[in-house]
């Protein structure tokens, strides 16, 4: 039985001053997953966690939690 992803980037990018931090990211996250994000300083970590929480919006692409997609639900 094929269920959603409790946790899915789609190509997501997110450009901020004309720079690229995050370009077409694409990931999912089932359950009993686990997710570990690692990368050098500067790499795009904490962007993708903020997008995560909301606290930024992505430039392009589609970021979904339990498969709600962030902006088109009415909460």
């Amino acid at each position: 039985m094929q269920t959603k992803p409790i946790l899915n980037f789609e190509s997501v990018t997110y450009v901020r001053n004309k720079s690229t931090i995050l370009n077409n990211v694409s990931f999912s996250l089932n359950e009993n997953d686990s997710l570990v994000i690692l990368g050098r300083n500067g790499a795009g970590k904490t962007t993708l966690i903020n997008l995560l929480f909301g606290y930024y919006w992505p430039t392009s692409g589609s970021i979904s939690v339990f498969g709600e997609t962030y902006g088109d639900s009415p909460m």
